[in-house]
């Protein structure tokens, strides 16, 4: 599930996406490489396996996972609740 907080014309060119994400548990966000934007993950709920370029890496709430351009990330919840976050892409 996702809530989108804020439209393309509202980052003023900056970025395409501001969400506030919720994964439940057993989903992934696949990995992928950003191609010219870079993404940043604010933890608020839950706990899950972030990839960082191929590095498994736990993630809590309070913790930041940034993917700058041309990098690898994705994300799994493999906890018992929701993971929930505020994903952020800028250019």
């Amino acid at each position: 599930m996702h809530k989108i907080l804020n439209s393309v014309e509202e980052l003023y060119g900056k970025g395409r996406l501001f969400n506030h994400m919720i994964l439940a548990p057993g989903r992934s966000i696949g990995e992928h490489t950003h191609v010219g934007d870079n993404e940043i993950f604010y933890f608020l709920r839950g706990s899950g396996i972030y990839n960082d370029n191929g590095t498994s890496v736990r993630v809590f709430p309070g913790d930041t996972a940034v993917c700058n351009d041309g990098e690898l990330h994705g994300l799994v919840n493999d906890g018992d609740e929701p993971l929930e976050f505020i994903a952020l892409i800028l250019y």
